[in-house]
């Protein structure tokens, strides 16, 4: 689903390697790089919710390999919602 949409939006991306990988996915627009943690949520959970440890993996894999941003996308019900990590507190 995210692979599609960075495919509208005229980005290019690769999932990580491995199921066990800290974070999901690393994708590139317009010249910067950018990493993802993605979600899946259905009506089992309350709200759109992220681990502390996928947070911080997210903030440690945007500083240690000196990309432009990190985000965690989750998609709930019919919709994607897309979070800075610098808006998650």
């Amino acid at each position: 689903m995210f692979k599609s949409f960075l495919d509208q939006i005229g980005a290019t991306g690769q999932p990580t390697k491995d199921s066990y990988d800290r974070v999901d996915y690393y994708f590139q627009i317009k010249g910067k790089k950018y990493v993802a943690e993605i979600k899946v949520r259905n009506a089992f959970y309350s709200d759109y919710l992220i681990e502390k440890d996928k947070l911080k993996a997210l903030k440690d894999t945007k500083n240690s390999e000196g990309l432009d941003g990190a985000f965690y996308v989750c998609f709930y019900g019919n919709q994607m919602y897309l979070f800075s990590t610098k808006a998650i507190k």
